[in-house]
């Protein structure tokens, strides 16, 4: 093997180097091209368009894990920590908890503002909101943290520059469901909200016993694929706790990290980057977990949030990272805690009775 790529080696170098030029053009024509021929963004349409290619099709990776870690800084924050603590959901049942977030999420941020499934899902985080005291501001930081997180992390960590327009389509994206949610003083561009969030974590983020009992189960929930646990303490824990800034570690409760082991994570990611840009076709078409029609839901069968969901069409997601909750299928107005949805606990009495 050593001697055919030595007798070769101009050969692999030249394909390699044809290689490499093909990916710079079909990124040129995928996303370059397609960034200049379009205008700014100015509907909640057209920033879903746009949000939808940058989030799932250009940056799937640095966007999901910018979300992920998104959601870790929430918990660093004692009064939004308290309230998650309060349900058990993420310390008893961390993965439906995480599935049914990330499917929520999903299905208004896969699926056109104006689609039957994009509003089931927001009228449902509503719902569940509800049910709880929460103070506008932990919403507007929340909402905050998904407009500026993935744009950060593509910033520091993506294959390319981030345009202007894709700013403005994933703030223009999130302020429409901010107002969905009937969110007061939302900033006025994503600069002014990128500000807001960092003000907000300097007087609010501390150490809090919720945010730490919070942390270690997702902690465990995040590393539960990865192999070799008995090592996880020792080589992934610190990985993690090196993505987090200072201030989310000290929240957390999390040791501090050398800098040493800051710089070889972040260089990993680098490497990634690297390689994307200069070895990874980019994708056609987006990358998305859930069923792409809006044909699927069928907003006819929507009853109230106390009736019999029983005869509901079902829906499916091409990914469910932990424990496959929903192997079977879900129904929007089913996610979340099953004491906040009452069609979900009616249809399992009815089928318990059934199996009487």
């Amino acid at each position: 093997m050593i001697s055919f790529v030595l007798d070769n080696i101009f050969l692999i170098v030249t394909l390699l180097i044809l290689y490499v030029q093909h990916v710079h053009h079909k990124r040129k024509i995928i996303t370059n091209n397609y960034l200049h021929s379009i205008p700014d963004p100015t509907t909640t349409e057209e920033a879903h368009e746009i949000t939808m290619k940058f989030m799932f099709q250009d940056f799937p990776f640095v966007a999901t894990k910018a979300l992920e870690f998104g959601l870790f800084k929430t918990y660093g924050v004692p009064s939004i920590a308290s309230t998650l603590n309060s349900t058990g959901e993420l310390t008893d049942k961390a993965n439906k908890r995480y599935d049914d977030t990330d499917i929520i999420i999903r299905e208004f941020m896969e699926h056109p503002p104006s689609s039957a499934r994009a509003r089931a899902a927001v009228e449902q985080m509503n719902f569940i909101h509800e049910q709880f005291k929460i103070s506008n501001r932990d919403y507007l930081y929340v909402l905050s943290v998904f407009i500026v997180e993935p744009i950060s992390w593509a910033e520091k960590f993506g294959y390319r520059s981030v345009s202007p327009k894709e700013k403005m389509a994933l703030y223009l994206k999130w302020k429409f469901i901010g107002e969905q949610m009937h969110i007061k003083h939302i900033p006025s561009s994503y600069e002014e909200t990128k500000v807001y969030s960092q003000t907000y974590e300097e007087k609010y983020m501390r150490y809090s016993d919720n945010s730490r009992e919070i942390a270690d189960a997702t902690m465990k929930l995040l590393l539960s694929k990865a192999p070799f646990k008995p090592l996880h303490q020792r080589f992934l824990h610190p990985i993690v706790h090196a993505l987090c800034p200072p201030l989310l570690r000290q929240a957390m409760g999390f040791p501090a990290v050398s800098p040493t082991v800051v710089k070889a994570v972040e260089s990993l990611l680098h490497i990634h980057s690297f390689f994307v840009r200069h070895l990874v076709l980019p994708k056609s078409v987006a990358v998305t977990r859930t069923s792409v029609s809006d044909d699927d839901y069928d907003e006819t069968q929507i009853q109230d949030k106390v009736g019999n969901a029983s005869d509901k069409r079902m829906l499916f997601t091409s990914f469910d990272q932990y424990d496959k909750t929903y192997r079977n299928g879900y129904r929007i107005e089913e996610l979340g805690p099953v004491q906040f949805c009452p069609m979900r606990r009616n249809r399992d009495g009815a089928n318990r009775l059934k199996t009487q």
